[in-house]
C-alpha cells in the first residue's frame, strides 16, 4: 500500500519543481510566445493544484479516498500526456489545469488513506514516510528534469510523470482499502465548493502574477478584490451549510489552527529555498543547471536520514517538543548560509553542505509534526479534508514565500551576494515564526473532547512504531 501512496505523492512533488527547468527549453520551443504568456504554464499548475485540493479532500472523505485516490492518477497522467504532446502553448497551459486537478485528487486522498489504515502508535512514522516522500520528489525534481531535457527535451520530463502513475495505480489497486461510505451519505455543498475554488484561485492568481503584472495593476488588484468577496462568503457558507465543503469547527480544534498557521509560514520559509539556493549555484557559483540540481541534493540525503527518527519522536515527545526545535535547525541553517557562504568561494562541501544538511534535518523534524497538528483531534471521516487544508494553506505560503524572494533577487533573479543572503535572513526569520506556530499548537493529549481518535499518543520506550 505504502507503494502506491509514495509513488503517486512523489510525482506530485516531482512535477511541482522539475517543470522550473523545463522553462528555458519551453521557451526554445515556442519562440514567438511573450514571457507572459509562457509563465502560465508554471503558474497555472500551482493555481489549480492550491485552489482544488480542499474540495477534493471533502470529496474523498464523502465518496472514498481509494477512488479519489485512483481517479487523481488516470486525471494527472493524461494531463501530462496532453502537454508533453501538445502542438501549442495553449493545449500545453490546458493540460497544466488537468494536471494540476489530479494532484489536487492525488495529495489528501493518499494521506486520507495511510491516515485511515494506520493505528494511533504508527501515525507519526506514517507521516514521516509521506512527508518524506515530497521532500525527496521535490528536491530531486530539478535535477530529475535537468536529465531528462539533456537526453531530450522538456516534454520528456511530463511524459516520464504517467510511468510512475501507472505503477502506482496498479499498486493501489491490488493494496488499497476500499473504503466507500454508504451510499446514503450526504454530498458535500457543491456552491461552498464553487467558492472557495474562486476565492483560492483569485488569491493564487494575485500572489503568483504580481511580479509579472505588477502589484497595482488592474489585474493584480482585481484578483484580490474577487478573493476579498468570495473567501468571506465562502465561510459564511461553510458556517451554514449541513454538509460543508471545509467544516469550520476543524478550525477551531486548537491544533488544527495554530498547525495550519504553521504549514502557512513553513510553505513560505521553504518553498522559495529550493529555488533561492539553485539561483545562487548557477548565477553565483557558475554551476550548470544538472550540476545545481544535484548541489541541492543534501537536503534530501539529510530529510531521508532524519526521517526514521522522526516518526519515532513525534510518538513519544509529541508535536511540539519536536517540530519547534525541527524549525528552529531550518532557520539555523538557513542563517548559516547567509553568514559563511561568499560570492566567489565555491566552498561546497565545507560550507554548502553542512547548512543545507541542518536546513533537510529539520525539515523533516517540522512538517510531519506539522502534518500531525493538523489531524490531531480530527474524526476520522474527515482526514482527507483537513490534510488538504494543511496543504492549502502550505501552497499559499510557498507563492508568498516564492513572490518575496523574486522581489528580493530581482526579477532577472540573478541576483547579487549581498541580495541572497537578504533573502536567506527572511526566510531565516520565517522558518522562526514557523516554530513560533507550531508552540501554540498546544500539548499532548491522550484523548480528545469531540471523542475523536487522538492521531498522538504516549507510548512505552519499548514499543517500536513503524
Amino acid at each position: 500500500m505504502r507503494i502506491a501512496i509514495a509513488l503517486g505523492h512523489m510525482v506530485v512533488s516531482i512535477t511541482l519543481t522539475s517543470s522550473n527547468v523545463a522553462f528555458p527549453d519551453l521557451r526554445r520551443t515556442f519562440p514567438e510566445q511573450s514571457l507572459t504568456n509562457l509563465g502560465w504554464v508554471l503558474s497555472t499548475y500551482t493555481i489549480v493544484f492550491g485552489a482544488t485540493l480542499v474540495p477534493a479532500g471533502r470529496f474523498a472523505d464523502r465518496i472514498g479516498r481509494r477512488r479519489v485516490f485512483m481517479i487523481g492518477l488516470v486525471v494527472f497522467s493524461i494531463g501530462s500526456v496532453v502537454v508533453g504532446t501538445a502542438p501549442e502553448l495553449w493545449v500545453v497551459i490546458a493540460g497544466r489545469v488537468v494536471q494540476g486537478t489530479g494532484a489536487a485528487c492525488i495529495t489528501p486522498s493518499a494521506l486520507g488513506l495511510l491516515l485511515h489504515v494506520t493505528p494511533l502508535e504508527r501515525r507519526a512514522g506514517a507521516l514521516g514516510f509521506f512527508s518524506a516522500t515530497a521532500s525527496l520528489g521535490g528536491v530531486i525534481g530539478p535535477t530529475f528534469g535537468a536529465v531528462l531535457i539533456e537526453l531530450s527535451s522538456w516534454r520528456l520530463t511530463f511524459l516520464v510523470s504517467p510511468l510512475f502513475a501507472i505503477v502506482a495505480w496498479l499498486a493501489g489497486r491490488r493494496a488499497l482499502p476500499d473504503d466507500r461510505p454508504a451510499e446514503t451519505a450526504a454530498r458535500p455543498d457543491l456552491a461552498g465548493m464553487a467558492l472557495i475554488i474562486v476565492g483560492l484561485s483569485s488569491l493564487s492568481l494575485g500572489i503568483v502574477q504580481g511580479r509579472t503584472w505588477g502589484w497595482a495593476s488592474a489585474g493584480v488588484l482585481g484578483a484580490f478584490a474577487a478573493a476579498a468577496i468570495t473567501v468571506p462568503a465562502f465561510v459564511w457558507r461553510a458556517g451554514r451549510h449541513p454538509v460543508p465543503i471545509l467544516p469550520l469547527a476543524l478550525l477551531k480544534i486548537r491544533s488544527v489552527g495554530a498547525g495550519t498557521v504553521a504549514a502557512a509560514v513553513y510553505g513560505a520559509a521553504t518553498g522559495a529555498m529550493l529555488f533561492a539556493n539553485v539561483q545562487f549555484l548557477v548565477n553565483i557559483w557558475g554551476y550548470s543547471v544538472v550540476r545545481a540540481g544535484l548541489g541541492v541534493l543534501p537536503i534530501a540525503v539529510a530529510s531521508m536520514l532524519m526521517s526514521p527518527v522522526t516518526g519515532r519522536l513525534g510518538n513519544r515527545f509529541g508535536v511540539r517538543r519536536v517540530g519547534v526545535p525541527g524549525a528552529v535547525l531550518v532557520g539555523l541553517g538557513v542563517a548559516i548560509q547567509a553568514a559563511v557562504l561568499e560570492g566567489g568561494d565555491a566552498a561546497f562541501l565545507t560550507r554548502f553542505v553542512p547548512a543545507t544538511a541542518l536546513i533537510g534535518m529539520g525539515m523533516a523534524l517540522t512538517y510531519p509534526m506539522i502534518a500531525m497538528a493538523c489531524v490531531q483531534g480530527v474524526r476520522g471521516i474527515d482526514f482527507s479534508v483537513a490534510s488538504a487544508a494543511n496543504r492549502t494553506a502550505l501552497q499559499v505560503g510557498n507563492a508568498i514565500g516564492l513572490a518575496t524572494v523574486i522581489a528580493i533577487l530581482g526579477a532577472s533573479n540573478a541576483g547579487t551576494i549581498r541580495e541572497f543572503r537578504l533573502a536567506w535572513v527572511v526566510l531565516a526569520v520565517l522558518a522562526l515564526g514557523c516554530g513560533l506556530a507550531i508552540a501554540a499548537t498546544g500539548p499532548m493529549r491522550r484523548t480528545d473532547r469531540s471523542g475523536a481518535e487522538p492521531v498522538l499518543m504516549a507510548i512505552s520506550p519499548r514499543v517500536e512504531p513503524g
